[in-house]
């Protein structure tokens, strides 16, 4: 269940670096939020592989 909470919360933080970069920077930095919207995607998506292992797993 921990992986799943976690790949919860990267979802969220992409959501929120997104929220950051349109209405608080007016969109001047996208491409570094792009870049670190695709890192947060990649630990999700490693944290849904472990949960789909560890529940196999049982």
């Amino acid at each position: 269940m921990k992986y799943v909470k976690w790949m919860y919360l990267m979802m969220v933080a992409m959501m929120f670096s997104n929220l950051i970069s349109v209405y608080f920077f007016d969109d001047s930095y996208s491409a570094i939020f792009s870049w670190v919207m695709l890192t947060l995607f990649f630990f999700g998506s490693m944290f849904f592989i472990n949960a789909k292992h560890f529940i196999m797993k049982k």
